[in-house]
């Protein structure tokens, strides 16, 4: 299957927040009312192969980015660090995604994933020596039991490698979630408990390298948490496909972490 895609990310609502959070006065962090929208352009090519109910899946694919947004570092004359976000002149990833989903039983099913990829920054329209190339990796692993009387469990664990930023690097992290499920009130409920970063792994280390200074952040947020869902279906709904994941887009997952 070969593929085309455009479309338009527009800026996160604290992206655009130009309000400074002072919770470290040494360490601001704010966003940057005057971005712009980034302009993606996708091309992807799949292959599968299945055989009975395991199935391989490769994806190669390249992706440009206008106007990419990034997080940038700057320091003042008194040594107060400030964190924006700015639109770089544009980025571009190219990869391979590996998709194998293996059923050693009716009641296991197994699915593992590995995206490769190389990632380009483009900030020379800030300044002139402001750029990076990077290669990575991240890595998926669903593990999933259905058993007798309506019990369901289900093991995630994902890992993104490290990667050179436009002024540093990520570190990488590591986290799992483990849910366990149980049908009740003739199938119509479902209960379930759901612990999050069982290990209490997920953290975001960052170093930011510049001319006039170089900076070790390391962030967490309370991760491990336990939740108790029940829910009670009336109708049938069709399930919702989800996005595979961000495929070489390194900034995407720590972003989620900052300017909070």
């Amino acid at each position: 299957m070969l593929g085309y895609s455009r479309r338009i990310n527009r800026p996160r609502q604290r992206q655009l927040n130009p309000f400074p959070n002072y919770s470290d006065d040494l360490n601001l962090r704010k966003g940057n009312p005057f971005l712009m929208p980034e302009y993606v352009n996708s091309l992807e090519l799949s292959w599968q192969y299945r055989v009975k109910r395991n199935s391989l899946t490769l994806i190669g694919y390249h992706r440009d980015i206008n106007q990419v947004i990034r997080r940038l570092t700057s320091i003042d004359s008194l040594g107060v660090s400030t964190t924006t976000y700015e639109n770089l002149a544009g980025s571009s990833n190219s990869g391979l995604e590996i998709i194998t989903s293996i059923n050693p039983y009716k009641w296991w099913q197994i699915m593992l994933s590995a995206d490769l990829y190389r990632q380009q920054n483009d900030g020379t329209n800030i300044e002139s020596d402001l750029n990076a190339t990077a290669f990575s990796w991240s890595s998926r692993l669903v593990s999933s039991w259905k058993l007798d009387k309506g019990w369901q469990f289900q093991l995630i664990d994902r890992y993104r490698a490290p990667i050179e930023t436009i002024q540093g690097q990520f570190s990488g992290y590591r986290t799992a979630d483990l849910t366990a499920q149980k049908s009740i009130l003739k199938d119509k409920g479902t209960l379930s408990l759901r612990v999050s970063d069982i290990f209490d792994t997920r953290q975001f280390a960052f170093s930011t390298f510049c001319r006039s200074f170089e900076q070790d952040q390391v962030r967490k947020r309370e991760s491990r948490n336990i939740y108790i869902t029940f829910s009670y279906r009336v109708g049938k709904l069709e399930p919702s496909k989800k996005n595979r994941g961000n495929r070489g887009d390194g900034d995407s997952d720590f972003d989620d972490m900052d300017l909070e």
